[in-house]
């Protein structure tokens, strides 16, 4: 390929600046430092160089960077030059002819490599849609089955489940309500009228004269008492003793707790008196302060 002066002077510039960057490197940051650089420097100049293939070029020399990997792959159609092996240059004409050739064969290969790729494109494009119509047809096919399980077991359960009971009848309360103030007025039309017994007013007299008229009557009718025996009178009395010995007791307790009420009622005077004993004192003391 024959380089213009263009593009000798980009690959003098080029090699300078790899120069100064270099020993820049291998002077501050180390051998390290500058293998690294020298490898991606290498390979952007591949890429660089690469670019300049012919592939890389539309008809009118503008760089064309689309299909980069399949420009790379496809064989290197290498531009005419205008140099002969024995160093003459080639008639004007004959050059011309190559380069149309040079030009019309390059199109065809861009053309098939731009095909190539529409068909990729759409090879990939088909297998898209055919995966998204098997996962609708899946998610259709699933759905269809998970509703005919739903309604199968929705049928099941109503077959197991008991009929509901039927509705409470409505019974209206105003009909209900006149039946009972009917039936009530009827109830108090059939029963008998309610006569007040007539007022008897009675004196202690006529109670004790009724006592003594009814005495009579009682003793009359009563049997006659068998006489108690010994032992039972014997077992009363010392229930009696008991009896008086719990309420002297009871009495005997009445009379602490009085007792014991008035001593307290008494201290309890003999402080007030005593309060207001100091008080008076401390008021005379003030008072005496004050006169002074």
């Amino acid at each position: 390929m024959d380089f213009k002066r263009r593009d000798w002077a980009l690959l003098t510039g080029g090699f300078t600046l790899f120069f100064v960057c270099a020993v820049t490197l291998v002077f501050q940051l180390g051998l390290v430092f500058f293998v690294v650089f020298l490898a991606v420097a290498a390979a952007l100049w591949a890429a660089g160089m690469r670019l300049t293939h012919p592939q890389f070029r539309t008809a009118d020399g503008k760089l064309d960077l689309s299909q980069p990997l399949a420009k790379l792959r496809a064989p290197t159609l290498d531009q005419p030059r205008i140099w002969t092996d024995d160093g003459s240059i080639k008639p004007q004409k004959q050059f011309e002819a190559e380069m149309e050739a040079w030009n019309a064969a390059r199109l065809e290969l861009l053309a098939e490599i731009s095909a190539d790729a529409d068909r990729k494109k759409a090879a990939k494009a088909e297998a898209k849609a055919e995966r998204q119509a098997e996962a609708e047809a899946k998610a259709k096919a699933d759905a269809e089955a998970k509703a005919k399980a739903d309604a199968e077991t929705a049928a099941a359960q109503a077959e197991t489940q008991p009929a509901p009971p039927p509705p409470p009848a409505v019974v209206d309360e105003t009909e209900s309500v006149d039946k009972t103030e009917a039936e009530d007025k009827s109830e108090a039309v059939d029963a008998p009228p309610v006569v007040a017994a007539p007022l008897v007013l009675r004196t202690l007299e006529d109670v004790e004269a009724e006592a003594a008229a009814s005495a009579p009557e009682a003793e009359a009718a009563e049997p006659e008492a068998a006489p108690p025996a010994e032992p039972e009178a014997a077992s009363a009395e010392p229930e009696v003793d008991e009896a008086a010995r719990a309420a002297q007791e009871l009495a005997e307790q009445e009379r602490r707790a009085a007792a014991e009420a008035a001593a307290e009622a008494e201290a309890q005077a003999r402080a007030e008196q005593e309060r207001a004993e100091r008080e008076r004192r401390a008021a005379a003391e003030a008072e005496a302060a004050a006169v002074r």
